[in-house]
């Protein structure tokens, strides 16, 4: 276990970087842990940052294996690995964490409580840690998958 959300109450200055499976394969992993290493040290170096995350989610994540995808990650790259679901079916057991994700902004009552709901038994026995997250859309000028997806309208 990471303990990270003891490291974000201790004070420590932390960072996350996204990907979304869809938009980088397997095949393109170590392209990308290189730059984002790179990146890791021109951030510690300069800004201080104590401790590094990768967030893996995407909003539909169609035909994706993120088990597998996760466990190549995790023979590339040496920091967490914390879910950023779409949905309750954006699961795996590999990762080593879960934002638990309320969408606040919506109107979506399934992305406000509804995803949540359905996995919650799953969460329950699961080894995740799970860091509850409230999340907000903020309109940026066009429209994103997450708003198609979750039918939010920014305004």
């Amino acid at each position: 276990m990471h303990n990270i959300l003891s490291r974000i109450q201790s004070g420590d200055r932390a960072m996350a970087f996204l990907l979304d499976p869809e938009k980088t394969g397997i095949e393109d992993l170590i392209d990308t842990f290189d730059h984002i290493n790179n990146l890791r040290i021109v951030i510690q170096k300069e800004i201080g940052v104590d401790y590094f995350i990768l967030f893996v989610g995407g909003s539909t994540m169609i035909d994706i294996d993120l088990d597998k995808w996760i466990l190549a990650a995790k023979e590339i790259i040496k920091i967490p690995i914390v879910i950023f679901p779409g949905s309750h079916h954006q699961l795996t057991e590999n990762a080593d964490g879960l934002l638990f994700l309320n969408l606040i902004s919506g109107d979506n009552s399934d992305y406000l409580i509804g995803h949540q709901r359905l996995a919650a038994a799953q969460l329950l026995k699961s080894k995740l840690e799970i860091v509850p997250t409230g999340y907000l859309l903020i309109d940026g000028g066009h429209e994103s998958a997450v708003q198609r997806v979750s039918q939010t309208r920014c305004t």
